[in-house]
């Protein structure tokens, strides 16, 4: 028995794991989150951007440091 890959997909990983294997870093558990981090980073940039709820415009090292977050989320 073949053991499950790292970042487990479905159970296509088994038996098409050489065609599908590539997909489990953006449709894994953790793909998921990373996803959710890089929105959320985005939508709090548009708030500030905006000048939404108090907050004022972040600098670009600022803006740089959150996408540095979703980028580097492990």
């Amino acid at each position: 028995m073949t053991p499950l890959p790292p970042q487990p997909l479905s159970p296509l990983d088994g038996r098409y794991r050489a065609a599908v294997g590539e997909l489990g870093e953006h449709l894994s558990e953790a793909g998921l989150n990373r996803a959710r981090v890089r929105v959320e980073v985005e939508w709090l940039l548009c708030l500030t951007d905006r000048s939404l709820f108090g907050t004022t415009p972040l600098a670009e090292p600022e803006r740089a440091a959150l996408r540095a977050l979703a980028d580097d989320f492990g």
